[in-house]
């Protein structure tokens, strides 16, 4: 049975008179009664708001941003034999924050992690540096392949051609890439969701919460790190 909570009307002694002079009463309040199951239904809907702002608060976009959350997630997605995801995420973020004039958050990570040896070596021309992502990451049966829309990879491919044929390391073509390589990112981010997904559900995840929410003890707190 679910239990409701009921409406009772609360009597002033002024209410009789106005009901006899036929005006609304002023005095009478809608007070709702609350019973004892009604209270706990509270209480279980105030607990799943809780879970659920936890959820959301320590999400994918939450660990790509913290050393140990991105290292959990790391050890995962080996487990699952897809580290390439988070290594394309990492290196090609890099770049695209490193070269787009229009910083934003959107693509940032954790300060802490390795800087890509191609992204900032500052040896290497940027078009050698975009060679060799494309290498790594977007070509067919490169190292780490990654699993991209046909149409995405054929975009980007194309403008990359354009761009090592042209004299200039800026401009038009290269903005035309940075806006592919956003929407590249953008794919790479939806393909880590299923995984992340499963993560959620790891006794690994589980710790790491407990152990942001300061809820853990310290050997619990050396297991995590």
């Amino acid at each position: 049975m679910i239990a409701t909570a009921t409406t009772t009307t609360t009597a002033t002694p002024d209410d009789a008179q106005d009901s006899e002079k036929g005006w609304p009463s002023q005095n009478k309040r809608n007070v709702p009664s609350i019973n004892d199951n009604t209270v706990i239904i509270l209480k279980g809907k105030s607990s799943r708001n809780v879970r659920a702002e936890a959820t959301q608060k320590y999400n994918l976009t939450f660990l790509l941003r913290d050393k140990i959350g991105f290292n959990l997630f790391m050890e995962h997605l080996f487990f699952e034999f897809s580290p390439e995801l988070l290594l394309g995420y990492l290196e090609l973020s890099q770049f695209y924050n490193k070269y787009n004039e229009k910083h934003t958050d959107r693509y940032e990570t954790c300060s802490l992690l390795p800087k890509s040896k191609i992204v900032f070596d500052e040896s290497l021309p940027i078009k050698r540096k975009l060679q060799m992502l494309n290498e790594k990451y977007i070509v067919k049966d490169g190292p780490f392949e990654l699993n991209l829309q046909a149409a995405i990879k054929k975009n980007f491919l194309d403008k990359l051609c354009l761009f090592l044929n042209d004299k200039a390391d800026s401009g038009p073509l290269f903005d035309a890439l940075l806006s592919i390589l956003h929407r590249l990112l953008d794919q790479i981010h939806y393909l880590m969701r299923d995984s992340f997904n499963r993560f959620r559900q790891t006794e690994s995840y589980r710790q790491y919460v407990k152990f942001n929410k300061g809820e853990l003890t310290s050997n619990k707190e050396k297991d995590v790190k």
